[in-house]
């Protein structure tokens, strides 16, 4: 009997964790567009991006990346929907088997040059 109230309170939690996202768009429009990283040297003379790229409830994300094209040789790349969890401190893009989180340290701003910033897991970002 008390194994079935773990597993009914577990499920509840798994439920409520994958239910309790909304669409980024639901929820801030302020995330829609291309986001690109600073540039970041990997070894002398190369350098990579980090690209964030939402559309409606869409998304891709691609870490280590040549700085152009955009995308271009990527150390990976995750595709899928965006969803934003309740409490709007962590952004999830892509596939649940197959996804990466993203920490909200500063939320899209207007920053003091006049151009669109979000800082995610450490990382700053600036709008195109």
């Amino acid at each position: 009997m008390l194994k079935n109230i773990y597993i009914a309170l577990f499920s509840g939690l798994i439920l409520c964790s994958l239910g309790c996202r909304k669409s980024v768009s639901e929820v801030n429009l302020d995330y829609q567009g291309t986001w690109q990283s600073e540039p970041i040297n990997i070894s002398p003379g190369v350098f990579v991006e980090k690209v964030l790229v939402i559309s409606d409830s869409q998304a891709v994300f691609g870490e280590y990346c040549d700085l152009s094209p955009t995308f271009s040789n990527c150390s990976e790349v995750f595709e899928g929907e965006a969803k934003i969890n309740r409490t709007e401190k962590k952004i999830f893009v892509g596939p649940w088997k197959k996804q990466v989180v993203l920490r909200i340290d500063d939320p899209p701003h207007i920053n003091q040059s006049g151009e669109w910033e979000c800082t995610l897991t450490s990382t700053k970002y600036i709008k195109e």
